[in-house]
């Protein structure tokens, strides 16, 4: 009865969204990535089966899933929360693709439940045994959670800033900026004149929301990878450093996901983009394992900022 509720309302409130500082074919882009990701919550808030899951994942096109994978993961994690003894509910895929798609919708479920009131999944570690690389990947769970936040308030105010800065731990905070930055490509998407005034008037966090933000931008663009490096090119020589890092990231994370993805980005990533991709496969490989490994990996991203 809850997954089918909560079901209903994932599906209204992706109908009710609206993005007034969007600009050109941003509507379009949305729509897609919004419609896969909300198909995925809703199977997952339903509890289909891996069968269910898998027959949906693999009829999208490649630069798709991840958006359906992070919102079944969301959905997922909203029907572990609820129920009374809790289980971890990344045990369910019994696979590591799309890794980095489910600890971003887990986080997702968790900036919901700092808006409205629905429980969170616990952050303990015990909560999550058996999860390969948990104790890397983990702060992916509260870069998702300040990209949900800030998506429920439409803005990246002040008051969600002083949240994330009040953050004690600074992988942590790196995270949650990580998150911001990917959202406001959404809030923004194309809206270059607001989005360069963004990073200028949070010139000290700047590093890590254009981090976030040039992930966005190469991640929902892949399929047409000149597109990535037009949008980066309307920003100013020093963002376009930060950018660039996220970016790099954000096709290898597609290539990580799956085979085709893998094969689709190294037949699309040529020249400079190839830089950043292959850094950012670099800098997961040197990074080495254990804590401390995400601000290990994007320290190390800044051999692609040059």
């Amino acid at each position: 009865m809850v997954g089918r509720l909560l079901a209903s309302f994932i599906g209204i409130s992706k109908k009710l969204l609206r993005f007034p500082h969007q600009r050109e074919d941003a509507k379009a882009a949305t729509t897609v990535v919004m419609t896969a990701f909300g198909d995925g919550c809703s199977l997952g808030l339903r509890g289909g089966p891996y069968g269910s899951f898998r027959a949906q994942l693999e009829a999208l096109p490649w630069h798709l899933r991840s958006y359906f994978c992070e919102g079944h993961a969301t959905g997922l994690g909203g029907r572990s929360a609820f129920r009374l003894r809790r289980e971890n509910p990344d045990l369910f895929y019994g696979t590591e693709e799309y890794k980095v798609a489910r600890f971003l919708g887990y986080g997702f479920w968790n900036g919901l439940s700092s808006v409205s009131p629905v429980p969170a999944l616990s952050a303990d570690g015990p909560y999550w045994a058996g999860v390969l690389r948990w104790k890397e990947l983990h702060s992916l769970v509260g870069n998702g959670s300040a990209y949900s936040a800030i998506l429920s308030y439409g803005a990246f105010d002040g008051k969600i800033k002083s949240r994330i800065l009040a953050l004690r731990d600074a992988e942590a905070r790196q995270a949650a900026l990580h998150g911001a930055g990917r959202v406001l490509w959404l809030l923004y998407m194309y809206n270059f004149p607001a989005l360069r005034e963004l990073l200028d008037s949070n010139s000290a966090l700047a590093e890590h929301i254009g981090i976030g933000m040039g992930f966005a931008i190469g991640f929902l663009q892949a399929v047409i990878p000149e597109r990535i490096q037009q949008s980066i090119a309307e920003f100013s020589p020093w963002q376009q450093a930060h950018l660039k890092r996220g970016a790099g990231i954000a096709l290898a994370v597609h290539a990580c996901n799956d085979a085709e993805g893998r094969d689709r980005i190294e037949a699309l990533a040529k020249g400079e983009l190839r830089e950043w991709y292959d850094t950012a496969l670099a800098a997961a490989r040197d990074a080495g394992a254990g804590p401390g490994w995400y601000g290990r990996y994007h320290d190390l991203t800044k051999r692609s900022a040059g």
